[in-house]
């Protein structure tokens, strides 16, 4: 990734879902307005990142005195943005397979992280973003017909 790139991801940090805001992500479990019509199943998005030997000796120099890690943290919520990414393209994937004729996303309630450390040193990061993948209804529009498989 070019400084650029990883430029621009650092800035994103903390904004999910940017690329396809049709793909409606939330933690919720229903959606007020909607009626879930159909679930899909479980979907992921998960990356792993690793922070480099310099920034990692800082973070310990930093860890003697006390106070926030700022890189490490934007490292995270880097690692969350990817994660969500992910997800939502596994979400897209499913759409495509879907009915398309109704031109309505498959939009993901429940949606969680879970983070774990790894590594033979443990200086890598992995985040998970998951959620339940379903076909939706806005109450007050007449009935879909379901997808074929």
């Amino acid at each position: 990734m070019s400084s650029s790139d990883a430029s621009k991801e650092a800035s994103a940090a903390g904004t999910f879902n940017t690329g396809h805001p049709e793909v409606l992500v939330t933690t919720m479990n229903d959606i007020p307005g909607y009626e879930v019509l159909e679930i899909y199943g479980t979907i992921f998005g998960i990356t792993v990142r690793s922070r480099n030997v310099f920034a990692n000796i800082g973070a310990g120099l930093k860890s003697l005195v006390g106070g926030e890690l700022k890189a490490l943290s934007r490292n995270i919520e880097t690692a969350r943005v990817s994660a969500v990414d992910r997800l939502v393209g596994h979400a897209m994937g499913l759409h495509a397979n879907a009915n398309s004729s109704l031109n309505v996303s498959v939009p993901v309630i429940a949606m969680r992280f879970d983070t774990s450390n790894g590594g033979a040193d443990g200086n890598q990061i992995a985040v998970t973003a998951y959620g339940t993948a379903c076909r939706i209804r806005k109450l007050d529009a007449p009935p879909a017909t379901a997808p074929k498989a």
